[in-house]
């Protein structure tokens, strides 16, 4: 299996679609189609994006060797909110993804300047 099955295999195990799997690396569909077929190569700066969104190995999407290998497990609650947002049309569900991508990026950079100030 190689980097670009692997990815497949994540987003598809995840139950994302390509569009909303790039969303959350901050890609576009295209991209994520690109290197699931091999047309655009799976980086490490990609894996490393993958494992720290999705908590899947950076080490084993690029080699396909790690003991380490998961794809977090999710609550009752994330499980119910899941079956909720599928449901919902596709714009209104890209509109959450998003909402929720910018969010986490804010939260990201709060924490990162509180840091700066405690030091």
């Amino acid at each position: 299996m190689s980097p670009k099955d692997r990815l497949r295999q994540t987003r598809e195990n995840l139950k994302l679609s390509r569009a909303e799997f790039a969303i959350k690396l901050g890609l576009n569909s295209h991209q994520i189609r690109d290197m699931e077929i091999g047309k655009q190569s799976v980086t490490l700066e990609i894996c490393r994006k993958v494992e720290e969104i999705f908590s899947v190995s950076a080490r084993w999407l690029e080699t396909g060797k790690d003991e380490d290998v998961r794809i977090t497990a999710w609550s009752p609650e994330t499980v119910a909110i899941a079956e909720i947002v599928e449901a919902m049309d596709k714009d209104t569900r890209s509109d959450i993804l998003l909402s929720v991508q910018k969010e986490k990026l804010l939260r990201d950079l709060l924490k990162e300047k509180e840091g700066q100030f405690a030091a």
